[in-house]
């Protein structure tokens, strides 16, 4: 079996830290986010029905290098979404580079 996914055991005091740092990322990430977006989705919203003011906007997406955020602005409440994609880019770039040189190879 491999080493690499092997679990190591965890005292509750470690756990309680991560937690604890987990939840003070979380928190300045959700200020800065939540004073920005609705504003956002505000002006998105107005874009879309001066367009066309029989329509609403449902949904907003906006994708940068590092993160992707998905607004969902309902009447009741907003829900905004904070993906990171750093990873994911890589990975993708990795996986279309070995593509592209394996079908000019062809």
């Amino acid at each position: 079996m491999n080493d690499l996914f092997a679990m190591q055991p965890v005292t509750q005091s470690e756990v309680e830290v991560a937690l604890q740092r987990i939840s003070k990322i979380q928190e300045e990430i959700t200020s800065k986010y939540a004073g920005q977006i609705p504003s956002l989705a505000s002006m998105a919203r107005s874009a879309v029905r001066e367009l066309d003011n029989e329509n609403d906007l449902r949904m907003l997406r906006i994708r940068s290098q590092v993160s992707e955020i998905i607004v969902l602005a309902e009447t009741k409440f907003t829900l905004i979404v904070i993906q990171s994609i750093a990873l994911s880019i890589e990975s993708k770039d990795n996986e279309n580079g070995a593509f592209e040189n394996s079908e000019a190879t062809k």
